[in-house]
């Protein structure tokens, strides 16, 4: 099985430190990427994320995912082990964006690396899609302060397919 590495960058609507508590708030980050959180942010700590809305860990039992470094608010490395146990490490890099005006503005670097790609036809596609939609969460949450513009797909479904459905701002 070759490698997989996915790189991504983000331009993101509020200063690092922001940007910083949405990633490792356990409540911030149930509202735009998991059904469920536990974050202890220090370096070994527990950095677990899992649920129907968390491709690649639907169970808690499979949420073993370990913060490797930490540094606020500019970097969060972690372990995933992703799906059925292929590894993986996540780093964000957290830049003030320089063309941000009042320096409300952060760039994201991403590079989400698998030493062995995930045994799934088009593996690239499923991380690059997974990260696409991670991030236009993490941006509508930040610029509304909320659940406006947010789109949490169901990675538990058997049968993958696109279904629309709503939920009410707080439920």
């Amino acid at each position: 099985m070759p490698t997989l590495t996915h790189d991504f960058t983000e331009s993101l609507p509020a200063p690092p430190e922001r940007v910083f508590a949405a990633l490792t708030d356990e409540s911030q980050l149930t509202r735009w990427f998991a059904e469920s959180a536990e974050i202890d942010p220090r370096a070994g700590g527990e950095f677990r994320f899992w649920g129907k809305y968390t491709c690649g860990t639907p169970a808690r039992w499979q949420a073993r995912q370990k913060l490797l470094r930490i540094e606020p608010p500019t970097l969060i490395e972690f372990a995933w082990p992703f799906g059925d146990g292929c590894d993986s490490e996540v780093t964000l890099t957290l830049t003030r964006d320089p063309n941000a005006s009042g320096g409300e503005g952060t760039i994201l670097k991403g590079r989400h690396h698998f030493p062995e790609a995930p045994a799934t036809d088009r593996p690239l596609d499923l991380v690059d899609d997974m990260w696409r939609i991670a991030c236009a969460n993490l941006r509508g949450f930040l610029a509304n302060d909320g659940d406006a513009g947010i789109c949490l797909p169901d990675y538990s479904d058997a049968v993958p397919r696109i279904r629309p459905s709503a939920r009410r701002r707080g439920a």
